[in-house]
């Protein structure tokens, strides 16, 4: 491997840590308005003087939206993962032990594939299922207090 060579494979992989640096954004971003968007709904239910199927209505829908958004960005993140191992082989295979410079072994790291961030993954997962939670309190409220 030319250093020209080695320079263009240390920038692709500078690219996909920026790629996935920005998918967790995206996910992270996507899990902030899904829960803001349906804690705004329940706020709405409970200014309402009745029952109000649609805005649970809305807020499930809000929440499943969000869910796959999460789901759309992890398996981007996942790409550009598989694209940085094959850069790292490549120049592995050049004679420059990457995952020694790293500190890391990179295959084993991400053969979780679409698991990699497992645990944000069921963090999110569980926050966006509860968000509908407090619209739906609220009609439930409403049907024991009759308020």
């Amino acid at each position: 491997m030319s250093d020209r060579e080695f320079q263009i494979a240390i920038g692709v992989l500078e690219d996909c840590r920026r790629g996935i640096a920005a998918g967790k954004a995206q996910r992270w971003d996507v899990v902030k308005w899904g829960i803001g968007v349906n804690l705004a709904l329940a706020t709405a239910s409970f200014a309402l003087p009745a029952i109000s199927p649609f805005l649970v209505l809305l807020a499930v829908i809000v929440a499943g939206t969000s869910l796959w958004f999460v789901r759309y960005y992890n398996q981007r993140m996942t790409e550009v993962r598989r694209n940085s191992l094959h850069v790292v082989r490549l120049i592995s295979a050049a004679g420059i032990d990457y995952d020694a410079l790293a500190g890391v072994n990179t295959a084993d790291a991400y053969s979780t594939g679409a698991n990699y961030d497992k645990h944000e993954l069921f963090a999110f997962t569980f926050l966006l299922a509860i968000s509908p939670a407090a619209a739906f309190i609220r009609s439930i409220w409403w049907v024991c207090t009759g308020q």
